[in-house]
């Protein structure tokens, strides 16, 4: 098999949302929330004291102020869903596997429930699914279209908007906790920093330690408003009002060393901007048990983003189901309230967007009012983003293109000289490739790709575009047919940190589109404190395989078993490889004293804890880094389904309060 690149003239830019077949009934041209020189429209929700809807109000009725200044309003009008058509209950829906697509019509609510993996504790992240998939099985209605996404970016069976229970209920079950925050923290009522023991297994923290994990927290919270930002951004060109419910338990936005704002308060404020752009109000759940603490440090950025989108923050309540189902109630009438701003609204110093604050105000007693509270001082127009092309289209939607099936699997590596890079490793699924036979039996096909990361702000940071022309002779055919293609390319990352990996692949013949994406840490190696890099996790035999390179087929031996595909059988001989850095060295040996640990995970619980042992290296060392493999076997009862590895290397020499570093890596044991 053969793959030959060209590199595209033009590289994708920014992006939003490819429109999904089902969306509210209303001009694309008209949003709901509108930011202009001549006009700034903004959402209300009015209750009385027991939470119900408030709908006959007039413009006298309200006082807008922004930035403390009583403005004047012009345009004024009230919203209502339409009602609820029968009781909550899956009565009337289409049977799993089998929903038609909607009318425009028909549509009466769009949901995206965005479960945070990255700061949910196992208990409470079984608890959200338990959460969904009620809804999705007995709470959901006739004319709503939900999508399911997780802030680590990983891939699930339905990352789109659909009526499908069946696919949201696939799409919630493949919901796993090893990303998150909390990983390995025993989730009791005990202090904090017994917790954080825990996970070293009982050793003493130093401040040193205890700041990096406080470093660790805040850029996996980062983390969560970077996949937040994504899901908004692709909310953006979507017509009609939209509800998103993040499931989260903490997100701080107070540095605990300085006690001022961190890198994710203004994160924190850019998501809640784009969300009033969208016209997509912010929800947050708390899972947590009754119990939990009030509004702290911990979880005022929850609060925060909720009350700056319009929202609501909702926690200590064991009945989540109803939580869910009043704050989705909630949004099924609002006003519309307009004004013309003054020009000072968009001025700006160079280098300088100011924040305009929002405040709404409703006569009446007993009357609450939940509206947006600020924007930035940018118009509509200079947001904006258009898409040149349907796979830039593609790259930044937070839902997965599903035509071709595309696993993307993000591999970190850093070079002395040139410092930290990815390489991405793609399998792509024959289904869905139109080939041409050529005269001899040959058969091609042309694939465009484009891989990116996005950085804390939602930004690019780094974009690689690639055409490949994939040549496949007769004697190759059935076994692509069978196992699909690997391609792999890297680039260059300015600097370390928490990003968002996407990549993209479309089939030039059949215009068909697949998209794939994860969460990925590029550790700061120039601190010259311990790190991990370049794990790979497949077979002995397909890792002894070259399955490598800028541009590479599928390997003949074991496909499956390959590092980017992770497709085990029980009973299999397994290779983890991945490259320590920053160790220290022996001054006399030149040598490491480094210990590595492996466990298993199946359905979020450790099944397997191997014991520590100390890796070899068989001769000096003349850089502070190696390469190191672990061989084990899978169990021949090992049962089917989503299991993930997880590697923790610990250097001696580093002394006994040294913090280890640990890498988690997902795969999958045949059915």
């Amino acid at each position: 098999m053969a793959i030959r690149n060209s590199i595209p003239a033009a590289g994708a830019a920014w992006l939003c949302l490819i429109l999904p077949a089902v969306v509210p009934a209303q001009n694309p041209q008209e949003p709901l929330v509108r930011i202009t020189v001549n006009l700034v429209q903004v959402e209300a929700v009015v209750t009385d004291s027991k939470g119900r809807p408030v709908s006959q109000l007039k413009p006298a009725d309200f006082t807008v102020l922004q930035d403390g200044k009583r403005q004047k309003i012009t345009a004024f009008s009230y919203s209502a869903a339409p009602a609820v058509r029968g009781p909550a209950s899956p009565v009337g829906l289409p049977p799993p596997g089998r929903a038609p697509l909607l009318r425009r019509e028909d549509v009466r609510r769009t949901l995206v429930f965005v479960v945070d993996d990255l700061g949910l504790t196992l208990e409470s992240l079984n608890r959200t699914r338990e959460v969904l998939r009620q809804f999705v099985s007995r709470q959901m209605q006739p004319g709503d279209v939900l999508a399911i996404v997780r802030t680590s970016g990983g891939m699930g069976v339905l990352q789109q908007f659909t009526s499908d229970r069946a696919r949201l209920l696939a799409a919630i079950d493949r919901i796993s906790f090893f990303q998150s925050r909390a990983w390995l923290e025993d989730y009791e009522a005990e202090p904090a920093e017994e917790r954080v023991r825990s996970v070293y297994r009982g050793l003493d923290l130093p401040s040193g330690q205890e700041r990096i994990r406080r470093l660790r927290n805040e850029m996996l919270t980062v983390g969560t408003l970077g996949g937040l930002n994504l899901v908004v951004r692709g909310l953006r060109e979507l017509p009609g009002r939209k509800s998103v419910v993040l499931f989260s338990e903490s997100m701080r936005v107070i540095s605990e060393d300085s006690g001022r704002p961190n890198r994710a308060y203004q994160a924190s404020r850019m998501v809640a901007d784009l969300a009033n752009r969208a016209s997509a109000v912010i929800h947050v759940i708390d899972p947590r048990r009754v119990g939990a603490t009030g509004i702290s440090l911990e979880n005022e950025g929850l609060a925060y983003l909720a009350r700056q989108t319009g929202g609501q923050f909702v926690r200590n309540d064991n009945d989540v189901p109803r939580l869910l189902d009043e704050v989705l109630a909630g949004d099924e009438g609002y006003y519309l309230i307009g004004y013309t701003p003054q020009a000072e609204t968009f001025e700006r110093k160079p280098g300088t967007t100011p924040f305009r604050k929002l405040e709404i105000r409703v006569r009446g007693r007993g009357l609450t009012v939940r509206y947006r509270h600020g924007f930035f001082g940018l118009t509509d127009e200079e947001t904006a983003v258009r898409p040149k092309t349907a796979l830039a289209a593609a790259l930044l939607s937070p839902f997965r293109a599903e035509d071709l099936q595309v696993k993307l699997t993000p591999v970190f590596g850093h070079d002395e000289s040139q410092g930290p890079f990815v390489t991405s490793l793609l399998h792509i699924a024959a289904e869905g490739l139109q080939f041409t036979e050529e005269p001899g039996g040959a058969r091609v096909a042309i694939l465009d790709t484009l891989v990116a990361t996005f950085d804390e702000s939602g930004a690019v940071a780094a974009q690689t575009a690639r055409t490949l022309e994939v040549r496949v002779t007769p004697d190759q055919w059935e076994n692509l047919r069978k196992f699909g293609l690997i391609y792999a390319v890297g680039h260059w990352l300015k600097t370390p940190g928490y990003y968002q990996m996407r990549a993209v692949v479309s089939d030039q013949a059949s215009a068909r589109i697949g998209s794939a994406s994860r969460f990925i840490q590029a550790p700061d190696v120039q601190q010259k404190q311990l790190a991990l890099g370049g794990m790979l996790l497949g077979t002995v035999k397909a890792l002894t395989a070259d399955w490598g390179g800028e541009a590479a087929g599928i390997a003949d031996a074991d496909p499956l078993g390959s590092p980017a595909v992770r497709i085990f059988q029980p009973g299999a001989a397994l290779r983890c490889e991945a490259e320590i850095l920053n160790v220290r060295l022996d001054e006399a040996t030149r040598r490491p004293a480094v210990e590595s640990q492996i466990s298993l995970y199946y359905q979020g619980k450790r099944v397997y804890e191997g014991r520590k042992e100390a890796l070899r290296v068989s001769q000096a060392l003349d850089q502070p880094r190696f390469r190191t493999t672990k061989d084990f076997t899978l169990g021949n009862n090992a049962p089917p389904g989503e299991w993930a590895l997880e590697l923790v290397v610990t250097d001696r020499l580093a002394g006994p309060q040294a913090a280890p570093v640990r890498q988690v890596i997902d795969f999958e044991v045949a059915r």
